[in-house]
């Protein structure tokens, strides 16, 4: 505290994705007020994925302590303002992450895919399985790289069971940064087929890395995924739609998607808006 006053800061940006931050954040946020300082907080997620009542009280305890609070979808904001109708809360798109890599797959025929993050049951990890088993026959390969959260020989004995133990790579360990470079520059297509959630950090990860996604119509995916632009938005919870999506990049090779997501990007996704809207929050 002493040198955050020595540095005379003006506002303290602090990152919110769960409710262990809770008690530090409310001590932070009642002394920092004290000295004239305003608090500004940058929601990863608004709700925990894995939100009970205990938590979801703690949240927005916390979070009415802001002086303000900058979200990544439309529909963050309009829970924030649902408990706090007088919250001070701006929407921003996750800015770019970009991790530097030196390797470049070489090119062939086959539309690589990567899942990428933490392997939990809202992601829909099967239902892209499902979808790779009525492709089975196209030149589609999947790599799947993260964690279990969950029972791992569920999803192996799907892959048995679709008969397309040829067609995924199953990385199940931590990852590190420069592995992960690697993942998303050989891949063609970044895919996430969740259920539910409110933002991902694999799109903004993925436009780092100049690659298309191709998601389902969930929480604020068609606020950062151009449809036939940038990616590729199908409906939720259906092996079918997944499979449609991938078959309409089959079928879209042409299309210079690097382009177009620097484009997209540049305008909606930078790092200097962020710091502007920080600034002025």
């Amino acid at each position: 505290m002493r040198n955050i006053v020595a540095f005379r800061a003006e506002i303290v940006l602090l990152p919110w994705w769960v409710t262990y931050f809770t008690p530090m954040y409310l001590y932070l946020a009642g002394r920092l007020k004290k000295k004239g300082i305003r608090v500004v907080l940058l929601c990863i997620n608004v709700y925990e994925h894995e939100n009970g009542r205990l938590k979801k009280l703690l949240t927005e305890i916390t979070l009415s302590r802001a002086d303000a609070l900058i979200v990544h979808s439309e529909q963050e904001k309009a829970e924030v303002l649902a408990f706090n109708p007088a919250a001070k809360v701006k929407k921003h798109l996750l800015p770019l992450f970009r991790y530097e890599t030196s390797h470049a797959r070489e090119q062939d025929n086959t539309l690589h895919l990567l899942f990428f993050g933490f392997v939990r049951p809202y992601k829909g990890l099967d239902v892209l399985l499902r979808a790779m088993g009525i492709l089975r026959r196209h030149d589609i390969s999947l790599r799947i790289a993260g964690e279990f959260w969950d029972d791992k020989g569920v999803y192996i004995g799907l892959i048995d069971e679709l008969g397309i133990s040829d067609k995924v790579e199953l990385i199940d360990r931590y990852v590190s940064d420069q592995e992960m470079g690697r993942f998303f520059e050989e891949a063609d297509l970044v895919v996430l087929p969740y259920r539910r959630t409110r933002t991902s950090g694999v799109i903004a990860t993925a436009y780092g890395f100049a690659k298309p996604v191709l998601a389902t119509d969930v929480g604020g995916f068609r606020e950062v995924i151009r449809d036939g632009y940038t990616g590729k938005i199908v409906a939720p919870d259906s092996p079918e739609a997944i499979a449609e999506g991938i078959t309409w990049f089959l079928n879209h090779r042409d299309v210079d998607f690097a382009k177009n997501v620097a484009t997209f990007a540049a305008k909606e996704m930078s790092w200097r808006s962020l710091a502007a809207m920080v600034e002025t929050s």
